[in-house]
């Protein structure tokens, strides 16, 4: 219900509330690059599912790419959301930092 009324508002957008509802994968997410390493391919493909939501998390697989020890460390992390999230992710609306943490 909160949710549905913020959306209503303009607080939110549907769509991004509905990829935090649903969880959307990627069916062609591409090339893990480095992160192959490190990250399972079912989390590679939730990953990419997020880039629905743009502009905040529009490029949040090639920035993990290019961001791969930054992001395994933060992913690896016990409770990773108690510590900020690597590059310009830390800046992020709420929203957003649960969208990456529920991934």
């Amino acid at each position: 219900l909160c949710l549905r009324i913020m959306v209503r508002s303009g607080k939110l957008e549907a769509d991004h509330v509905n990829t935090l509802i649903m969880g959307p994968l990627s069916m062609d997410p591409g090339n893990m690059g480095p992160l192959s390493d490190w990250m399972p391919p079912l989390i590679w493909q939730r990953v990419k599912g997020l880039e629905v939501c743009r502009p905040a998390l529009g490029k949040i697989g090639d920035d993990m790419q290019n961001q791969s020890a930054q992001w395994q460390r933060w992913f690896d992390s016990e409770k990773p959301e108690q510590i900020p999230a690597p590059g310009n992710y830390a800046k992020l609306q709420p929203l957003y930092k649960l969208l990456i943490l529920r991934v």
